[in-house]
């Protein structure tokens, strides 16, 4: 599919969602209390209007928040699905004065932002983990649950399924994230998180 089909499917699939929301007289899910999509659902009491924007099918989209301003992004899939893994960081330990060794290093070679360094001899890579991870029982499936360690920082929160079905496409999985939300809206997210249900009736 084209890059300019994607973008027209997504305006009739929003289209669709905000005739429905206004057919009902609560337009597109305002202060709704069940914000639900074609494959899954979730519990929102306070997020104003969810504009979603989802794929025909459904397997992927976003749902723009208006009382948040920001975005959760949602993919089903059996092939490659994003489990919100974190990548170990790159540390160097280094016995000597680190801010010195910084000053000196040539930036153009090495981007120092991307390396930590330690002078600690047995550190262990978690210390320096951006992120924590959970694991949980959701809708009666294992769920990984994805924190920020530390929101100044940044971050993803979000939620993985492995496995909510397995048939002859294999293993369908399932990813819920947002990026970079404040300490309020990783409470928020984190809550909406365990309540999410699925509808895969295919």
């Amino acid at each position: 599919m084209s890059k300019g089909k994607g973008k027209q499917g997504y305006k009739y699939m929003f289209f669709l969602v905000m005739l429905f929301g206004y057919c009902n007289g609560k337009g597109p899910h305002n202060n709704a209390e069940t914000v639900r999509l074609q494959l899954f659902s979730f519990e929102a009491g306070d997020i104003g209007a969810a504009h979603i924007f989802e794929d025909t099918l459904g397997f992927k989209g976003k749902i723009l928040l208006t009382n948040w301003k920001d975005t959760i992004f949602f993919n089903f899939g059996y092939g490659d699905v994003d489990n919100l893994a974190e990548k170990d960081p790159k540390v160097i330990y280094y016995p000597y004065n680190i801010d010195t060794l910084k000053l000196n290093i040539d930036k153009d070679i090495l981007d120092t932002s991307l390396v930590i360094y330690t002078n600690k001899a047995n550190y262990d890579i978690d210390e320096f983990r951006r992120r924590n991870v959970f694991f949980d029982s959701i809708s009666g499936f294992r769920a990984k649950i994805v924190l920020p360690r530390e929101v100044s920082k940044g971050g993803t929160a979000g939620v993985y399924f492995d496995s909510l079905r397995n048939d002859e496409g294999g293993r369908l999985k399932f990813n819920f994230y947002a990026d970079n939300l404040d300490s309020l809206q990783i409470k928020r997210i984190s809550e909406i998180i365990k309540t999410i249900r699925f509808n895969l009736n295919l």
